[in-house]
């Protein structure tokens, strides 16, 4: 069974399309940042999830999104296409926000309330094992966690084989605090 770590921290952000990035964090497209990441140890899931990144499709779907990501960089079966959507095939096989949706996730949480809602991370993990060969586990983190646990807790789930680490991110910190996401 193949796992996804869920974390939620109370830390900033450092990645936003439509955000100028503070002079006090590094971009990861500046030198700066690329030096950071190729030197970081382990790193290996950037590769696989990089690939999958998706923007979310609308203000509730932080979740969904990185959900999308996670699930395509896992290997577990995915979805075929609908033929009458937009990309009118059926060999490709991909999640996408539309068809991440199945009988069993409307059973942890429906779609409808998720477009009203959004995900919690204790939703999300639930909503992640309900797809086949998922496993996930939610570890929320206070405010009052030490940096070394906090890092301690993401650099274990980075260095387990076949488990990714989503992180919920609260903005408040870069003064950004209308933009919660989730970030693989």
């Amino acid at each position: 069974m193949l796992h996804v770590l869920l974390v939620s921290v109370i830390l900033p952000s450092l990645l936003h399309a439509e955000l100028v990035i503070p002079q006090d964090l590094t971009p990861l497209n500046s030198p700066e940042g690329q030096a950071l990441l190729f030197g970081a140890q382990p790193r290996d899931d950037y590769f696989q999830l990089s690939q999958h990144f998706v923007t979310q499709i609308n203000s509730a779907f932080c979740g969904i999104a990185s959900s999308v990501t996670v699930l395509n960089a896992l290997r577990v079966p995915r979805p075929r296409q609908d033929p009458r959507s937009e990309l009118n095939s059926t060999r490709y096989a991909y999640f996408t926000q539309a068809n991440i949706f199945t009988n069993q996730t409307e059973k942890v949480v429906p779609k409808a309330q998720v477009l009203d809602e959004g995900l919690s991370l204790e939703d999300l993990a639930v909503f992640l094992s309900a797809h086949q060969d998922v496993g996930s586990a939610f570890l929320h983190t206070s405010p009052n966690v030490t940096l070394e646990a906090f890092r301690s807790a993401i650099v274990q789930g980075l260095a387990a084989p076949d488990t990714f680490v989503i992180v919920n991110f609260n903005r408040d910190a870069l003064d950004v605090s209308q933009y919660n996401v989730h970030l693989c």
